[in-house]
């Protein structure tokens, strides 16, 4: 039961976007590809399979999945930046304007930014699916067997280790491990690990179903954030503080990596399965929504774009939200539930 793990993620997401509450989405975006490398090992394992005919029918329901929800988002953020105008979009949002090149309409159209950091292509009319190009990548390295059995993915886990290792020791910095290509390797590692390692997690831990245990993961997974947060913003560089930084980084990967496993066999604390579904279903529309329906809140409400935690910030971040489950609930029934018969079928003649 993923749906409320993957809707607490993107919360987490929209708080720090909207309410510039820093580290809280970045390390959010790290569960997800957690969650990814599980799911997508799981799914070609035991779903589709490596072959030709696998490969192709895990590639139409991951853009059965992906795409059609995305376009109309993507429609309806183009409308929006037409009405209010590129100076406003732009000083909410430097990301947010219209594409004035192919290659540009290209990019936004297709979740493809040609860049090795794909948070630094402007425009894109949603700023968050730099993300999804990591995600989309992943997908077929996976499809194509990166962690097609234990060996292999030991040798991905390594290599991207190694890879996390050298950004420390040449000082790259944080967007190397964060919002680079490669910073997604590391953790798509660790989901696909899990895959592997399930049934023995599940029977060492069998105690760790409790959904006490869960609601603590969640604790720990916001406080951890917090920390974080209050460390970049005393700006204290000494060793000590440098080092703390660090290990909040990679403790993140702990806790999502323990949620991935808890919530194999448990479920998230006071939801039930129907719910957890509905709200996964929202998870997706709202990540991708959640800055222009910021910004169209904030005009409504105030005339001026507006973000953040003041009194006003904190309105417009609640209608916006509330904006985001309108949209999701539109999309979820017009685009995504018909196109989920057809990912269904796809997926049983597999």
């Amino acid at each position: 039961m993923f749906g409320a793990y993957r809707a607490f993620l993107a919360m987490a997401v929209v708080i720090q976007h909207l309410l510039l509450v820093p580290v809280i989405g970045q390390y959010a975006v790290h569960g997800f590809f957690i969650l990814s490398g599980y799911l997508m090992t799981y799914v070609m394992q035991h779903t589709y399979g490596y072959s030709w005919v696998g490969y192709k029918r895990f590639g139409v329901n991951r853009f059965l999945r992906l795409y059609p929800a995305y376009w109309a988002i993507l429609s309806l953020s183009l409308v929006i930046i037409l009405i209010l105008g590129e100076d406003i979009t732009r000083s909410y949002r430097r990301f947010i304007y219209l594409p004035s090149s192919a290659q540009e309409w290209f990019q936004n159209i297709s979740l493809l930014y040609f860049n090795a950091f794909p948070g630094q292509v402007e425009p894109r009319f949603s700023p968050p699916t730099w993300a999804l190009t990591i995600e989309l990548i992943f997908y077929v390295l996976i499809m194509l067997g990166i962690s097609k059995n234990r060996q292999i993915t030991w040798i991905w886990f390594y290599t991207s280790a190694l890879y996390m290792a050298l950004t420390h020791i040449q000082q790259w910095g944080d967007s190397a491990r964060y919002s680079s290509i490669l910073a997604g390797s590391l953790p798509f590692a660790v989901g696909a690990l899990i895959y592997h390692y399930r049934q023995q997690l599940e029977t060492k831990s069998m105690f760790l179903a409790s959904n006490y245990v869960v609601l603590a993961l969640l604790l720990a997974f916001i406080i951890n954030a917090f920390l974080a947060a209050s460390i970049r913003y005393e700006r204290d560089e000494s060793v000590l503080m440098e080092l703390a930084h660090h290990v909040s980084f990679y403790l993140n990967y702990m806790v999502n990596a323990l949620l991935v496993v808890m919530l194999i066999r448990g479920r998230f604390p006071l939801v039930n399965r129907r719910v957890d579904g509905w709200l996964g279903d929202l998870s997706y529309p709202t990540y991708l929504f959640h800055w222009l329906a910021g910004l169209a809140v904030s005009m409504m409400i105030w005339g001026e774009p507006l973000r953040g935690d003041s009194y006003q910030g904190i309105i417009t971040f609640v209608g916006a939200c509330l904006l985001c489950v309108v949209l999701s609930v539109f999309i979820t029934y017009v685009v995504d539930r018909p196109l989920k018969r057809v990912r269904a079928a796809v997926k049983a003649s597999a």
